[in-house]
Parts: C-alpha cells; sequence; structure tokens
C-alpha cells in the first residue's frame, strides 16, 4: 500500500509540473487542513467561497503567500484536472 501510494505521489508530482510549469525539481509540499468539521475558501479559479472538509490534505502549489497572506493549495480530482483554494497559513499544517 506505502508503495502505491509513493508512485501515485510521483506520478502526481510530475503531472503538476508538465500542466503548472513548476520547473524546479524540489517535491511538492503537502498542507492538512486544521480543525475538524467544513471551512470556506475561495476557489482560485472558479471565483466563489467552496466548502472544505477540515482534516483534508492538499498540495502546496506557491511558496509565497498572495498579497493576502493566503497560500495556493490544489487537490487533485482527476488526472490534470483538481480543485485549487487559497488559505491563510494559520489555516493549515505543513508536512514536508
Amino acid at each position: 500500500m506505502i508503495f502505491q501510494q509513493k508512485v501515485l505521489n510521483d506520478l502526481f508530482n510530475a503531472t503538476c509540473r508538465v500542466v503548472m510549469g513548476i520547473a524546479d525539481k524540489k517535491p511538492l509540499n503537502l498542507a492538512i487542513i486544521k480543525g475538524e468539521g467544513w471551512a470556506h475558501y475561495m476557489s482560485h479559479y472558479d471565483k466563489r467561497i467552496i466548502p472544505i472538509k477540515k482534516g483534508s490534505s492538499w498540495y502546496v502549489l506557491n511558496e509565497e503567500p498572495n498579497e493576502k497572506g493566503q497560500f495556493k493549495l490544489f487537490w487533485p480530482s482527476k488526472l490534470f484536472f483538481g480543485q485549487v483554494i487559497l488559505v491563510p497559513e494559520e489555516d493549515f499544517d505543513l508536512i514536508q
């Protein structure tokens, strides 16, 4: 199971690098949304507030926060597709 998960993570990282133009070779960091229940964050592409399950894991797409102090977090739903949300740093734990 762990081997399969590592292979899938490697495939996902490679896909993100190709699709989103991430040039460096550093792996993407994983973020866990803090707390239990539901939170609401702005969808980067849809430009609307969407519900997000707390405790879910997301990949951090950018190293620097935007002007509001929010990071772009990505959750893959299908190959080459997924959801990107804007989340303040204090709302997630970073796993490297």
